[in-house]
């Protein structure tokens, strides 16, 4: 049988602060998209990044994180593709099939002008991430949910570089990642910030951190983490978009994975862990949920006071359905891994 790995909180604590941040960015862009007259909640921009940036930045070395710790000391490329499957897809699907159905009561129909053929894109989980190229039936998960899945097929390379050769590997990766950035635009049409090949760092960084912070001392990466993290947050600097937001997003999850090594008290993790649990989820449904909240709000003036109350009830909605949406999730889930392809999938068990 498999050991059940420790669970880390500061994974959770993260996961749980990014979700809320893109949540927080997207209910003040939809503030303006919908006329509500109204200040915002917290702080959306910093000196040289927004919030929904460092939020994705650190989903993204999260993602490597996680991916690293559960993989570190075996791996079965049968197993590891059967679980990223289950982990993405009956969740999305799910998420889209209920979205579609509201949108199309509340709406009276969706994508009208779309060619059949181009549900394959949902099917497969790219329709966010090809959206800026081709027009498609795009509901749900945004440009995420396919750079995800890109990140995902590349992970067991990064992961025998990173265990192999790391310092190999982060000359390659930076050096790639910096030539790509200066000669962006004569290359590629997407956003830089949705581009698997300008996020690779991101990713790397999270695996690093797994595998070699207890094997470093500590002043040689935190220290620095610390200060520009400090540096990015309160001076405006000249620099690339995509170098800030993975500077200053690797250095908040230095910083913040650090601190939290020192919260042992369960009472203060279970909200973090709850958050944590359901924020794939959220993330897939807040956005067209809270569009689709104000348009009760259209046109109004709010204070500060009803702002952050709207704020509250709608965090509460998108928690309470991201819960039933993994509820059923899983069940999908359950049938699949019983199926004789997951008995299949998983006879052989790691140790």
């Amino acid at each position: 049988m498999s050991l059940r790995k420790e669970r880390l909180f500061y994974l959770d604590f993260l996961r749980s602060i990014s979700i809320f941040m893109i949540i927080v960015f997207h209910f003040n862009q939809q503030l303006g998209f919908h006329a509500i007259q109204s200040e915002g909640i917290f702080i959306q921009n910093f000196k040289n990044d927004n919030i929904g940036s460092i939020g994705i930045t650190l989903f993204i070395i999260l993602s490597g994180a996680s991916l690293m710790y559960s993989y570190r000391n075996s791996f079965s490329l049968k197993q590891y593709i059967f679980k990223r499957i289950l982990s993405i897809f009956p969740l999305f699907w799910i998420g889209y099939i209920c979205t579609y159905f509201v949108l199309f009561f509340l709406n009276r129909g969706v994508h009208h002008d779309v060619e059949t053929w181009k549900i394959s894109l949902t099917i497969v989980g790219f329709d966010g991430f090809l959206y800026y190229k081709v027009p498609n039936f795009y509901l749900v998960g945004e440009w995420f949910i396919g750079f995800i899945l890109i990140m995902y097929t590349i992970f067991p390379v990064l992961r025998l570089l990173v265990l192999k050769k790391p310092v190999v590997t982060i000359f390659l990766v930076l050096t790639s990642y910096i030539i790509i950035v200066q000669n962006y635009g004569s290359i590629f049409n997407i956003d830089v910030i949705h581009n698997p090949l300008t996020r690779l760092p991101d990713m790397v960084l999270g695996m690093l951190y797994v595998e070699y912070s207890e094997k470093i001392k500590k002043q040689f990466y935190l220290v620095p983490a610390v200060l520009t993290g400090l540096v990015l947050l309160t001076i405006k600097v000249s620099l690339t978009h995509i170098y800030v937001t993975f500077l200053l997003g690797s250095s908040l999850f230095i910083t913040l994975a650090h601190l939290m090594k020192f919260v042992k008290n369960n009472n203060l993790q279970k909200p973090f862990i709850f958050m944590s649990k359901y924020s794939f989820a959220a993330f897939i449904i807040h956005h067209n949920l809270i569009g689709q909240l104000f348009v009760r709000y259209d046109t109004m003036i709010l204070s500060t006071v009803e702002t952050y109350a709207l704020f509250f009830l709608v965090t509460i909605i998108i928690f309470w359905l991201s819960v039933h949406l993994v509820r059923i999730s899983n069940k999908v889930s359950g049938i699949i891994n019983d199926s004789k392809i997951g008995v299949r999938m998983n006879r052989k068990i790691s140790l």
